[in-house]
Protein backbone atom coordinates (compact mmCIF):
# COMPACT_ATOMS: atom_id res chain seq x y z
CA UNK A 1 0.00 0.00 0.00
CA UNK A 2 1.38 3.41 -0.60
CA UNK A 3 0.41 6.07 1.14
CA UNK A 4 1.45 10.45 0.77
CA UNK A 5 1.88 13.52 2.81
CA UNK A 6 1.71 16.91 2.09
CA UNK A 7 3.28 19.80 4.09
CA UNK A 8 1.59 23.27 2.87
CA UNK A 9 4.18 25.67 4.40
CA UNK A 10 4.69 29.42 4.19
CA UNK A 11 7.93 29.18 2.06
CA UNK A 12 8.22 25.56 0.61
CA UNK A 13 5.93 22.64 0.23
CA UNK A 14 7.09 19.28 0.63
CA UNK A 15 5.98 16.08 -0.91
CA UNK A 16 6.71 12.24 1.08
CA UNK A 17 5.47 9.31 -0.56
CA UNK A 18 6.18 5.74 0.86
CA UNK A 19 4.78 2.27 0.76
CA UNK A 20 4.08 -0.29 3.26
CA UNK A 21 5.28 -3.98 2.40
CA UNK A 22 4.02 -7.14 2.64
CA UNK A 23 7.11 -7.76 5.24
CA UNK A 24 5.73 -4.72 7.44
CA UNK A 25 8.84 -2.46 6.27
CA UNK A 26 8.06 1.09 5.14
CA UNK A 27 9.86 1.86 2.33
CA UNK A 28 10.44 5.69 1.44
CA UNK A 29 9.36 5.61 -2.30
CA UNK A 30 10.37 9.80 -2.77
CA UNK A 31 10.54 13.36 -0.96
CA UNK A 32 10.08 16.65 -2.90
CA UNK A 33 10.17 20.20 -2.38
CA UNK A 34 8.85 22.97 -4.14
CA UNK A 35 9.84 26.79 -3.32
CA UNK A 36 6.20 28.07 -3.30
CA UNK A 37 6.12 31.05 -1.38
CA UNK A 38 3.03 30.89 -0.39
CA UNK A 39 3.50 33.80 2.15
CA UNK A 40 3.40 36.35 -0.37
CA UNK A 41 0.21 35.38 -1.64
CA UNK A 42 -1.29 36.84 2.10
CA UNK A 43 -0.25 40.40 1.05
CA UNK A 44 -3.47 40.13 -1.78
CA UNK A 45 -4.87 37.17 -1.58
CA UNK A 46 -3.59 36.21 -4.98
CA UNK A 47 -2.16 32.73 -5.82
CA UNK A 48 1.01 33.32 -7.48
CA UNK A 49 2.66 31.08 -10.53
CA UNK A 50 4.82 29.61 -8.08
CA UNK A 51 2.36 28.61 -5.80
CA UNK A 52 -0.15 26.93 -9.05
CA UNK A 53 3.07 25.20 -10.68
CA UNK A 54 3.80 24.12 -7.66
CA UNK A 55 0.26 22.59 -6.62
CA UNK A 56 -0.42 21.30 -9.99
CA UNK A 57 3.11 19.17 -9.98
CA UNK A 58 2.69 17.86 -6.31
CA UNK A 59 -1.10 16.45 -7.78
CA UNK A 60 0.51 14.94 -11.08
CA UNK A 61 3.02 13.33 -8.90
CA UNK A 62 0.46 11.95 -6.30
CA UNK A 63 -2.12 10.55 -9.14
CA UNK A 64 1.30 8.66 -10.91
CA UNK A 65 1.56 6.99 -8.06
CA UNK A 66 -1.36 5.58 -7.78
CA UNK A 67 -2.08 6.08 -3.61
CA UNK A 68 -4.25 4.18 -0.92
CA UNK A 69 -4.20 7.26 1.18
CA UNK A 70 -2.84 10.65 1.43
CA UNK A 71 -3.40 13.62 3.68
CA UNK A 72 -2.50 17.07 2.57
CA UNK A 73 -2.04 19.81 5.62
CA UNK A 74 -1.64 23.46 5.85
CA UNK A 75 0.38 25.76 8.93
CA UNK A 76 0.07 29.36 9.32
CA UNK A 77 0.10 30.81 5.54
CA UNK A 78 -3.08 28.34 4.90
CA UNK A 79 -5.04 29.22 8.24
CA UNK A 80 -4.23 32.74 7.25
CA UNK A 81 -5.45 32.65 3.50
CA UNK A 82 -8.49 30.90 4.75
CA UNK A 83 -9.42 33.37 7.16
CA UNK A 84 -8.54 36.17 4.60
CA UNK A 85 -9.14 35.46 1.72
CA UNK A 86 -11.40 32.70 1.69
CA UNK A 87 -11.37 32.15 -2.11
CA UNK A 88 -8.15 31.97 -2.94
CA UNK A 89 -7.84 29.47 -0.39
CA UNK A 90 -10.95 27.15 -2.50
CA UNK A 91 -8.58 27.28 -5.14
CA UNK A 92 -5.57 26.17 -3.01
CA UNK A 93 -7.92 23.24 -2.52
CA UNK A 94 -9.19 22.92 -6.12
CA UNK A 95 -5.79 22.97 -7.92
CA UNK A 96 -4.11 20.51 -5.41
CA UNK A 97 -6.97 18.46 -5.81
CA UNK A 98 -6.99 17.39 -2.37
CA UNK A 99 -9.15 18.36 0.75
CA UNK A 100 -6.71 19.95 3.31
CA UNK A 101 -6.25 20.10 6.44
CA UNK A 102 -5.47 23.09 8.10
CA UNK A 103 -3.60 22.37 11.15
CA UNK A 104 -3.78 24.36 14.78
CA UNK A 105 -0.41 25.11 16.38
CA UNK A 106 -1.22 22.37 18.42
CA UNK A 107 -2.03 20.16 15.91
CA UNK A 108 1.22 21.03 14.36
CA UNK A 109 2.83 20.77 17.13
CA UNK A 110 1.76 17.10 18.14
CA UNK A 111 2.55 15.80 14.22
CA UNK A 112 6.37 17.88 14.50
CA UNK A 113 6.73 15.82 17.76
CA UNK A 114 5.91 12.70 16.13
CA UNK A 115 8.43 13.28 13.13
CA UNK A 116 10.89 14.19 15.03
CA UNK A 117 10.46 10.74 17.66
CA UNK A 118 10.29 8.27 14.78
CA UNK A 119 13.49 10.52 13.18
CA UNK A 120 15.96 10.62 16.05
CA UNK A 121 14.45 7.56 18.36
CA UNK A 122 13.70 10.13 21.30
CA UNK A 123 11.19 9.15 23.58
CA UNK A 124 10.80 9.38 27.34
CA UNK A 125 13.16 12.30 28.68
CA UNK A 126 12.21 15.95 28.41
CA UNK A 127 13.19 17.50 24.93
CA UNK A 128 12.28 21.01 23.59
CA UNK A 129 11.63 20.88 19.68
CA UNK A 130 11.99 23.92 18.13
CA UNK A 131 10.85 24.59 14.67
CA UNK A 132 11.65 27.88 13.01
CA UNK A 133 9.13 27.99 10.26
CA UNK A 134 8.17 30.65 7.38
CA UNK A 135 5.07 32.26 9.06
CA UNK A 136 5.66 31.13 12.92
CA UNK A 137 8.02 29.41 15.23
CA UNK A 138 6.63 26.38 17.01
CA UNK A 139 7.96 25.31 20.79
CA UNK A 140 7.42 22.25 21.50
CA UNK A 141 7.86 20.50 25.09
CA UNK A 142 7.74 16.35 25.26
CA UNK A 143 8.05 14.41 28.18
CA UNK A 144 6.68 10.74 27.86
CA UNK A 145 3.33 11.13 26.18
CA UNK A 146 3.08 14.52 27.37
CA UNK A 147 3.03 17.73 24.56
CA UNK A 148 2.75 21.27 25.12
CA UNK A 149 3.15 23.73 22.45
CA UNK A 150 3.38 27.04 21.74
CA UNK A 151 3.35 28.92 18.30
CA UNK A 152 4.54 32.40 17.96
CA UNK A 153 3.75 34.20 14.91
CA UNK A 154 6.79 34.95 14.06
CA UNK A 155 8.81 33.00 11.20
CA UNK A 156 11.93 33.54 8.38
CA UNK A 157 9.22 35.13 5.81
CA UNK A 158 7.96 37.45 8.17
CA UNK A 159 10.63 38.39 10.14
CA UNK A 160 11.09 41.53 12.56
CA UNK A 161 13.72 42.03 15.27
CA UNK A 162 10.89 43.65 17.87
CA UNK A 163 8.90 39.49 17.55
CA UNK A 164 12.05 38.30 19.38
CA UNK A 165 10.54 39.20 22.51
CA UNK A 166 7.98 36.98 21.66
CA UNK A 167 10.01 33.96 22.73
CA UNK A 168 11.03 35.15 26.21
CA UNK A 169 8.50 31.77 27.63
CA UNK A 170 11.53 29.81 26.81
CA UNK A 171 12.77 30.93 29.49
CA UNK A 172 9.89 29.56 32.19
CA UNK A 173 8.20 26.27 32.76
CA UNK A 174 7.78 23.64 31.27
CA UNK A 175 9.96 24.76 28.27
CA UNK A 176 13.10 25.65 30.75
CA UNK A 177 12.88 22.20 32.27
CA UNK A 178 14.06 20.60 28.75
CA UNK A 179 17.01 18.27 29.31
CA UNK A 180 17.95 18.89 25.78
CA UNK A 181 16.68 21.07 22.53
CA UNK A 182 16.28 20.06 18.91
CA UNK A 183 15.69 21.89 15.92
CA UNK A 184 13.57 20.78 12.81
CA UNK A 185 12.34 22.13 9.70
CA UNK A 186 13.86 24.52 6.76
CA UNK A 187 16.00 26.52 8.75
CA UNK A 188 17.22 23.08 10.90
CA UNK A 189 18.09 21.32 8.02
CA UNK A 190 19.66 24.46 5.71
CA UNK A 191 21.90 25.06 8.81
CA UNK A 192 23.32 21.94 8.71
CA UNK A 193 23.82 21.40 5.23
CA UNK A 194 25.57 24.79 5.30
CA UNK A 195 28.04 23.32 8.47
CA UNK A 196 28.66 20.31 6.51
CA UNK A 197 29.05 22.22 3.25
CA UNK A 198 26.99 19.88 1.27
CA UNK A 199 26.59 20.41 -2.40
CA UNK A 200 23.81 17.61 -2.25
CA UNK A 201 21.35 16.91 0.40
CA UNK A 202 22.03 14.11 1.86
CA UNK A 203 19.90 13.69 5.21
CA UNK A 204 21.63 10.72 6.68
CA UNK A 205 24.70 13.09 7.11
CA UNK A 206 22.58 15.92 8.89
CA UNK A 207 20.32 13.41 10.93
CA UNK A 208 21.05 13.92 14.50
CA UNK A 209 23.91 16.36 14.38
CA UNK A 210 25.01 18.11 16.79
CA UNK A 211 25.66 21.93 16.55
CA UNK A 212 27.03 24.74 18.87
CA UNK A 213 25.94 27.80 19.32
CA UNK A 214 29.04 29.46 18.55
CA UNK A 215 28.95 28.00 15.32
CA UNK A 216 25.40 29.66 14.25
CA UNK A 217 26.81 32.66 15.92
CA UNK A 218 30.18 32.50 13.26
CA UNK A 219 27.97 31.48 10.37
CA UNK A 220 25.04 33.95 11.09
CA UNK A 221 27.84 36.84 11.19
CA UNK A 222 29.33 35.12 7.72
CA UNK A 223 26.44 35.43 5.84
CA UNK A 224 25.53 38.85 7.08
CA UNK A 225 28.41 39.87 5.39
CA UNK A 226 27.71 38.32 2.08
CA UNK A 227 25.54 39.97 -0.67
CA UNK A 228 22.52 37.85 -2.13
CA UNK A 229 24.23 36.56 -5.27
CA UNK A 230 26.87 35.56 -2.53
CA UNK A 231 24.45 33.48 -0.66
CA UNK A 232 23.00 32.09 -3.39
CA UNK A 233 26.45 30.30 -3.75
CA UNK A 234 27.09 29.21 0.05
CA UNK A 235 27.14 24.73 -0.26
CA UNK A 236 24.19 23.54 1.52
CA UNK A 237 22.00 26.92 0.87
CA UNK A 238 19.36 26.67 -1.47
CA UNK A 239 19.56 29.52 -3.58
CA UNK A 240 15.33 30.34 -3.28
CA UNK A 241 16.20 30.80 0.79
CA UNK A 242 18.74 32.77 0.31
CA UNK A 243 16.90 35.72 1.31
CA UNK A 244 15.45 34.67 4.79
CA UNK A 245 18.08 32.29 5.75
CA UNK A 246 19.53 35.33 8.27
CA UNK A 247 15.87 35.93 9.74
CA UNK A 248 15.64 31.83 10.71
CA UNK A 249 18.67 31.73 11.90
CA UNK A 250 18.08 35.11 14.35
CA UNK A 251 15.18 33.50 15.53
CA UNK A 252 17.08 29.85 16.55
CA UNK A 253 19.61 32.22 18.29
CA UNK A 254 17.17 33.86 19.94
CA UNK A 255 15.53 30.88 21.06
CA UNK A 256 19.08 29.42 22.12
CA UNK A 257 19.74 32.39 24.56
CA UNK A 258 16.20 32.71 25.51
CA UNK A 259 16.61 29.05 26.76
CA UNK A 260 20.27 29.36 28.15
CA UNK A 261 21.07 26.25 25.53
CA UNK A 262 24.75 26.01 24.11
CA UNK A 263 23.92 23.50 21.52
CA UNK A 264 21.43 22.04 19.76
CA UNK A 265 20.55 18.71 17.75
CA UNK A 266 19.09 18.36 14.23
CA UNK A 267 15.97 16.34 12.86
CA UNK A 268 15.98 15.96 9.80
CA UNK A 269 12.55 14.18 10.44
CA UNK A 270 9.41 16.78 11.71
CA UNK A 271 6.48 17.74 10.31
CA UNK A 272 5.99 15.86 7.10
CA UNK A 273 7.22 12.79 8.21
CA UNK A 274 4.95 13.20 11.32
CA UNK A 275 2.03 13.86 9.07
CA UNK A 276 2.85 10.47 6.69
CA UNK A 277 3.57 8.18 9.80
CA UNK A 278 -0.21 9.75 11.59
CA UNK A 279 -1.74 8.57 8.42
CA UNK A 280 -0.29 5.13 8.34
CA UNK A 281 -1.20 4.52 11.61
CA UNK A 282 -4.81 5.38 11.13
CA UNK A 283 -4.83 3.77 7.89
CA UNK A 284 -3.52 0.28 9.20
CA UNK A 285 -5.23 -1.76 12.51
CA UNK A 286 -1.61 -3.77 12.15
CA UNK A 287 0.19 -0.44 12.47
CA UNK A 288 1.98 -1.89 15.62
CA UNK A 289 4.07 -3.95 13.21
CA UNK A 290 5.22 -2.39 11.37
CA UNK A 291 9.35 -0.99 10.58
CA UNK A 292 10.09 2.56 10.43
CA UNK A 293 13.53 1.88 9.52
CA UNK A 294 14.01 1.85 6.18
CA UNK A 295 11.96 5.53 6.30
CA UNK A 296 14.90 7.26 7.58
CA UNK A 297 17.24 5.57 5.65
Amino acid sequence: MRFAAIDLGTQTFRLAIAEVGTSGFVEPLGTYLYNARLGNSLIDGHLGPEVIKALKEIRERCESYQLDGIRACGTEAVRRLKDQYPSAFSKLVETLGQDIRVLTPQEEGRLTATGVRASLGVSRHRILILDVGGGSTEAIFCKDDETIVKSVPIGAVNFSRGGLSALSFLTTPPFSMAEEVVTTGGTATTLAAMIKGLRSYRPWEIRGLRIDRGEIEDLLTRLSSMTLDERRRVPGLEPERADIIIPGLEILLSALKFKGTSAITISDGGLLMGILVDLIKKELKDHAQLDWRRLYV
